[in-house]
């Protein structure tokens, strides 16, 4: 049996930094441009997203923050780096496969792939530094 006892305080620090991590990754800062290039969004004149993306954005991060401490737990990741390295494994391997997939089929651009994969991947090593730091 899987055990599902987590830190919640551990994971809604988690969700929440990988919340912040999204808001800076497709910021002007880092992707904002390419991203909006090669998916084909444009920028709303107002400057704001939507409520309903940003509230599922961090509901999910909330999401994936719990799966991924229940994975760490299980596979008794107590220390930083295998905690990194099961986030990393997770990250390429689970997120990473989909969307490549996804993305070779829909015929998008290799960079769109690499921005839109890249952030999961990075979000998934931010969280389980902040759960097996947090004691």
């Amino acid at each position: 049996m899987v055990d599902l006892s987590v830190n919640w305080f551990a994971v809604v620090v988690a969700g929440l930094a990988y919340y912040v991590l999204g808001g800076l990754w497709y910021s002007p800062a880092l992707f904002a441009k390419p991203w909006m290039k090669y998916a084909g969004v444009q920028p709303k004149a107002s400057g704001r997203w939507s409520v309903p993306g940003m509230v599922t954005s961090f509901v999910t991060g909330l999401a994936m923050a719990f799966v991924l401490a229940v994975l760490l737990r299980s596979v008794r990741a107590e220390a930083a780096g295998a905690a990194v390295t099961w986030a990393l494994l997770t990250g390429i391997g689970l997120v990473g496969a989909v969307v490549t997939t996804t993305y070779t089929f829909e015929g998008k651009h290799p960079k769109l792939l690499l921005i839109n994969a890249g952030y999961p991947v990075v979000g998934y090593c931010l969280m389980a530094l902040v759960l097996t730091l947090w004691k």
